[in-house]
């Protein structure tokens, strides 16, 4: 925008239309139909937030996680995503005004380091979320349609944590694993290195899980025992109702146009 005229220039507003995948005339194509839907169904309304962003409160304090996360773990953890939220936010008033507050949405859309400290701001959030309190040392059950949708990908709960650990076992340095819709409907594992996400391809998300150095516990077998935790924590229901989301979202813009 035209700081003095208060005009949109041409230019902008092609590639406005485009990173909302619309074409010259305003029609959404296709993969700007996928990329909705993947925006919708992981960016409530109540998700914008003013400047300075600041991290979401956790689902319990932090002494709920043990013994599955230490407190001093779960501080380290934090340390970080507010460095990234402070990165963000200078980043942003460096004269980003293009840019959104709803992180998903600005992980998408945005470019560079821009792109990168959002995507990654936005899988800290998502990643907490779905953590809940230590109900025990064994990992929940997920329920109702997230259970056959886990069992039709990979036969069981217990398989799919199977192939969570080998991803992560072949992850070259930091980054992520993730739980995701493909866009044919199938859950899939996912891993990303780095802040990359899977929200630029149109996979939904429902389930993160940090691998960056922060989130590790000290000692040895420490991805091992970190992922033994982080099964015990995983808030299913949260889970589930993003795999409704998503199907939700994939209904309403499967029509035509």
């Amino acid at each position: 925008m035209n700081s003095t005229s208060g005009c949109v220039s041409t230019s902008a507003l092609m590639r406005s239309r485009t990173a909302m995948g619309l074409s010259s005339t305003g029609r959404r194509t296709r993969t700007g139909r996928i990329r909705g839907c993947v925006l919708y169904c992981l960016s409530p309304p109540d998700h914008a937030a003013a400047m300075p962003i600041e991290p979401r409160p956790l689902p319990c304090a932090p002494a709920a996680f043990v013994p599955h996360l230490a407190p001093e773990q779960v501080e380290r953890h934090r340390q970080a995503q507010q460095r990234t939220l402070d990165a963000l936010d200078a980043l942003r008033d460096a004269g980003d005004d293009d840019a959104a507050p709803d992180l998903a949405r600005l992980a998408v859309e945005a470019r560079g380091a821009l792109a990168a400290h959002a995507a990654q701001a936005w899988a800290e959030e998502f990643h907490w979320a779905a953590l809940g309190p230590a109900r025990g040392d064994e990992p929940g059950e997920p329920g109702g349609a997230l259970a056959a949708a886990i069992q039709q990908a990979f036969g069981d709960p217990a398989r799919m944590r199977e192939r969570f650990a080998e991803a992560a076992g072949r992850l070259s340095g930091p980054g992520w694993l993730w739980l995701a819709q493909r866009r044919d409907g199938r859950l899939a594992i996912l891993a990303t290195p780095a802040s990359a996400t899977p929200l630029t391809g149109g996979d939904t998300p429902l389930l993160a899980c940090c691998l960056w150095p922060h989130a590790m516990p000290e000692g040895d077998d420490a991805l091992a025992r970190y992922l033994a935790g982080f099964w015990a924590l995983v808030d299913w229901q949260v889970v589930e109702a993003r795999l409704d989301r998503a199907r939700e979202a994939s209904r309403a813009g499967a029509g035509p146009g």
